[in-house]
């Protein structure tokens, strides 16, 4: 049976009904399973001798708890439920009501104010900008003032999900929160989310350590995206998305990099040249003319991945328009790439040396610590990456 380590009782009676209801309504729970929270921090853990690949937890579609249909409030440091539709049954109210209670006896919205580096929206929008892009801070500003904090929470915690019914049997995705797959932590080599027939899935990754935490891939973050989403460093991702940039190429047309590597290819769909190349990309657009190549994110790789973003340039560069020969393509390419490294490395750099004498206000600390490791991961690793990788 699954257990129950927590600090007070009040937080062990909490997981334990939270466990029950979810079983009770569908749900399943490793056996082995141990679920803890100590100093308001939760994660799970699993004897080694567990399987790698095992189910550890399963919350059926109807157990998952969808955003849209719930309408959450804040006051103060505590989240409660304003309202419910009628699409919400019993199991998803009574777990959606067990969430919030643990969500407050944890602590979770004061802890998002010293973490999340969205609070800098009152303090210094301008570092927020640098840090998020333009388009979050007005998003931000549309905001009611008492429900900002939560809105933070709830994106930082939110998975997007296709939701089936008989209705409508073709779902556009949208917002869910997930009842007790929310306690496992992020770790880059961890398996991802799994869905198996409309369920929520969590499975057992063997990982190469003593530790056993178990864990879930959130998606691939690198650093800076660990920092903006979650509000803390995620120092082991192996790669850096790029910043959004743009890079004209002479006689061929422009390329613009965005930041937006949610979505991916299915691999068993890749051309020749880009097989075994899944992990690193994400959706290409070209213009109707081919003279606009679009990367919505484009990943600068670890040292195990050398070639990797000269091959995925390469392959699309030399699809636009202006066709090139292969010397000239193979210039072009170690070109992009070197000003692909210069424009982040700046950034970062430029990033470490503004924070070095930065006055934190009240409240920040841990925000301005945290971007500056953050920053410092990132710069660590583009200099590996350009000190290691092939020369021609």
């Amino acid at each position: 049976m699954v257990k129950i380590s927590a600090e007070d009782s009040e937080m062990e009676q909490l997981l334990t009904s939270l466990c029950d209801v979810a079983v009770e309504h569908g749900g399943y729970i490793h056996d082995e399973l141990c679920i803890e929270c100590v100093g308001g921090n939760l994660s799970v853990t699993a004897p080694k001798t567990i399987e790698s690949g095992k189910p550890l937890i399963t919350i059926p579609q109807d157990g998952i708890l969808p955003l849209n249909e719930i309408e959450f409030r804040v006051n103060g440091d505590e989240v409660f439920i304003a309202s419910m539709s009628e699409k919400v049954n019993l199991g998803q109210a009574k777990m959606a009501e067990l969430m919030v209670a643990i969500y407050n006896a944890t602590g979770k919205i004061a802890a998002q104010r010293l973490c999340s580096p969205d609070m800098l929206f009152f303090h210094d929008k301008d570092l927020l900008m640098r840090v998020t892009g333009e388009g979050f801070v007005a998003r931000c500003a549309k905001r009611e003032p008492d429900q900002f904090v939560l809105g933070s929470f709830l994106q930082s915690r939110k998975l997007s999900m296709k939701l089936f019914s008989d209705e409508n049997p073709d779902p556009k995705p949208e917002p869910v929160l997930m009842p007790l797959i929310d306690f496992f932590n992020h770790h880059p080599k961890a398996q991802p989310f799994g869905r198996k027939d409309g369920n929520l899935v969590v499975y057992k990754t063997d990982l190469d350590s003593d530790d056993e935490e178990c864990y879930v891939n959130y998606g691939r973050h690198d650093d800076h995206m660990s920092f903006t989403t979650y509000g803390y460093v995620e120092t082991r991702s192996s790669h850096v998305l790029c910043r959004p940039m743009r890079v004209v190429v002479p006689n061929v047309g422009e390329i613009v990099i965005r930041k937006k590597p949610e979505a991916r290819f299915n691999p068993q769909q890749l051309p020749g040249p880009l097989k075994g190349l899944g992990q690193f990309l994400s959706p290409i657009i070209f213009s109707g003319d081919r003279e606009s190549l679009t990367f919505s994110a484009l990943r600068i790789p670890s040292p195990a991945a050398p070639r990797a973003m000269r091959r995925i340039l390469s392959f699309y560069v030399g699809n636009m328009s202006g066709r090139l020969k292969d010397d000239e393509l193979e210039r072009a390419v170690q070109d992009i790439e070197q000003r692909v490294i210069d424009f982040n490395h700046a950034y970062y750099a430029d990033l470490i040396a503004d924070l070095a004498d930065y006055k934190a206000a009240p409240g920040m600390e841990m925000i301005i610590d945290n971007m500056k490791l953050m920053a410092r991961c990132q710069l660590a690793k583009i200099e590996v990456y350009a000190n290691s990788r092939p020369q021609t």
